[in-house]
């Protein structure tokens, strides 16, 4: 089944950017820089997924395990998995960051490869029909440059691979034959 990406720019959220203390619906991110809320039915890349939302879940935390991502938040009422926000180096699921990212170029080449990256990647089921499952996920992220002090965070674009790569395992282990006995 094809990917469908809705507004994949990673700050035209609602609410994108609130003041301290206004209260926002949807999910906070604990990124550097500004506070960020973020729908997840709004900013996204999605795919139907065969099977029932409290598999497809299950397959969602498989995954995460598989690409190495870590995780902070399981919410099986809520249909969402994912973290709300880490700091990574260099390199995530296997990839240089700036596959995943964009966060500017220097004279090294890309910011994201070499700068201290705040990142929250977000995955949320809901039921479509009886046995298929919509699976949204979304990447947002900042960056700071670390090199002779500390700087002040810039927000990042995705590039959609790596919400695009979740979406992909998490189709594959819904496909995959059951294991075991």
């Amino acid at each position: 089944m094809p990917i469908t990406r809705v507004a994949l720019v990673s700050f035209v959220l609602v609410g994108a950017v609130a003041t301290e203390g206004e209260a926002q619906g949807g999910l906070q991110l604990k990124l550097a820089g500004p506070t960020i809320w973020i729908n997840m039915d709004t900013v996204s890349a999605s795919v139907l997924v065969p099977g029932s939302p409290t598999d497809i879940f299950k397959k969602t935390g498989e995954a995460y395990k598989a690409l190495k991502i870590p995780t902070n938040l399981a919410d099986s009422s809520a249909g969402q998995f994912g973290n709300s926000g880490f700091t990574q180096n260099g390199s995530l699921a296997g990839r240089r960051m700036s596959s995943w990212i964009r966060c500017g170029e220097g004279i090294t080449g890309p910011n994201a490869d070499s700068w201290r990256v705040s990142i929250a990647i977000l995955s949320a089921v809901e039921r479509v029909a009886k046995d298929t499952t919509r699976l949204r996920t979304v990447v947002v992220a900042s960056a700071r440059n670390m090199a002779g002090g500390s700087s002040a965070p810039i927000l990042c674009s995705t590039s959609g691979q790596l919400e695009e790569a979740i979406n992909l395992k998490v189709q594959g282990l819904a496909n995959a034959p059951p294991s075991g006995n």
